[in-house]
């Protein structure tokens, strides 16, 4: 069984179109908003907050797909996400999380260094944690996971991208 976040669900749309059939896919968000009203029937759908998951999901899911949560989360909610993300996860299932930082757009002009400057300072009002790509490996381990592999790629913007 493999569970990812939602937002509009296309990432489970995507996986539901490539999976076998007979794959459960379970989506969650906490909301519907933005939902597509599409879904094929192997995807449930849940609201639920990524810090506090339903009971029932305990060593369920072979693969979590987490992705975007660094406009969501506060500092300290990560380690209750991940430690909620470990508890839902069967014996030696994986996680994938993706995340921007949003401090290292390219190319590197005058007009993304101001933008990312001014996004920086928001998410530090708002206590947002914007640097998570260079903390999410040890929050992992302190979650209890093992076998981490980090990898950082740019994040391209502007016309040409």
């Amino acid at each position: 069984m493999l569970k990812g976040s939602t937002t509009t669900g296309i990432w489970a749309i995507d996986l539901a179109n490539i999976a076998p059939k007979t794959a459960e896919i379970y989506a969650c968000d906490v909301s519907d908003v933005n939902l597509s009203p599409n879904f094929p029937p192997q995807i449930h759908f849940s609201i639920a907050s990524v810090t506090s998951l339903p009971l029932e999901w305990s060593n369920k899911f072979d693969l979590v797909n987490q992705r975007f949560l660094s406009g969501a989360l506060l500092s300290p909610e990560w380690p209750k996400a991940l430690a909620e993300i470990f508890r839902e996860l069967k014996p030696g299932g994986a996680v994938q999380l993706m995340e921007l930082d949003p401090r290292r757009a390219v190319p590197d002009t005058k007009i993304t260094t101001q933008v990312c400057a001014a996004m920086t300072k928001a998410c530090n009002m708002l206590g947002l944690q914007i640097d998570i790509t260079e903390h999410v490996a040890d929050l992992l381990r302190g979650a209890g996971f093992v076998d981490i592999v980090h990898e950082t790629k740019q994040t391209p913007v502007g016309k040409t991208w």
